[in-house]
């Protein structure tokens, strides 16, 4: 039985599991099908849907969460433009990280990020502050010059996590800061060094694998994702160390230097990490979430007898 059923949930996932690209027009048909019995596993509502299906007795019985490794943060273009000026960099994290820019999004499924490197990896430090590593030097200005910036912000920054990136434009424009954002990635993509005419960057990452090096490595200068705008030698160095360093405390102390060299540089400013989850039908149990957000398909079983 508990095969077939593997087969059946197999062939179900396979053709039902996309929800994690469900277009916004399509997911009332997703929360329609899930409480019609049409599909079994659900995950990636919208806030309000996600909050009734725990309050519902019998869904909420096969509800499983669990941190997901990955990290939204904002990238500063350290080697060109208003942003190569690293005291306009610390006030600008400072004064987005002390705004409440979660909104009411902050709670089960969004929690304020403590460094690129998502809890459950070596380096993830949870009682780390956010903002300035340090008190701003008698050369810092006390306020941010007035400036107008250019942002390309990932897509998701426009749907999802749209109301995100209202917030913390409306804090900066009371700042002073004009921030125009630029949410068509196919524009920039064929260019040469294309993020290098950004100002900063919205944007997030979900670990390749389940280690730290799939999130320090973004900042190599040549190689890493935002490394040639962010990165630095200093940066490559830690990044280095922390790769071919074997004692897991060794490790940590390498990627905690890490974390703490981009905060005192504010080189780019975590916003925060997401929760991953699941619900499943009562008919079935057996549904476990692993780090990483795997689900064990293979677990789930068909209730019996009930």
């Amino acid at each position: 039985m508990k095969d077939c059923l593997a087969k059946y949930c197999a062939t179900l996932f396979g053709t039902m599991v996309g929800y994690a690209a469900v277009r916004r027009n399509a997911r009332a048909a997703l929360q329609q099908g899930f409480h019609k019995g049409l599909f079994t596993v659900v995950g990636g509502l919208p806030p309000d849907e996600h909050t009734a299906l725990l309050r519902d007795p019998k869904l909420a019985r096969g509800y499983t969460e669990i941190p997901a490794l990955s990290t939204y943060y904002i990238a500063f273009n350290c080697h060109h433009g208003p942003m190569a000026n690293v005291a306009q960099r610390r006030r600008m994290c400072e004064v987005i990280s002390q705004s409440a820019y979660l909104g009411a999004s902050a709670g089960r499924l969004l929690h304020k990020a403590h460094g690129l490197i998502p809890p459950g990896l070596l380096g993830h430090d949870s009682h780390r502050e956010v903002g300035l590593a340090h008190a701003l030097s008698p050369h810092d200005s006390p306020t941010l010059q007035p400036l107008s910036l250019v942002a390309l912000a990932h897509p998701v920054f426009q749907r999802e996590h749209a109301a995100i990136m209202e917030r913390i434009v409306a804090t900066l424009e009371r700042a002073g800061i004009h921030l125009e954002v630029v949410h068509d990635v196919s524009e920039w993509r064929e260019r040469d060094n294309a993020l290098q005419s950004f100002d900063l960057l919205f944007t997030r990452w979900f670990a390749d694998f389940i280690d730290s090096h799939t999130f320090t490595q973004l900042l190599l200068t040549t190689a890493g994702y935002v490394g040639p705008i962010c990165g630095s030698p200093e940066i490559d160095e830690l990044i280095g160390q922390g790769q071919i360093a074997a004692n897991p405390q060794a490790r940590h102390r390498i990627y905690t230097k890490f974390e703490d060299t981009l905060r005192e540089q504010a080189r780019i400013l975590p916003l925060f990490n997401e929760h991953t989850y699941r619900f499943i039908r009562p008919e079935f149990r057996g549904a476990q979430l692993s780090l990483g957000h795997l689900m064990s398909y293979d677990q789930v079983e068909l209730r019996t007898g009930e």
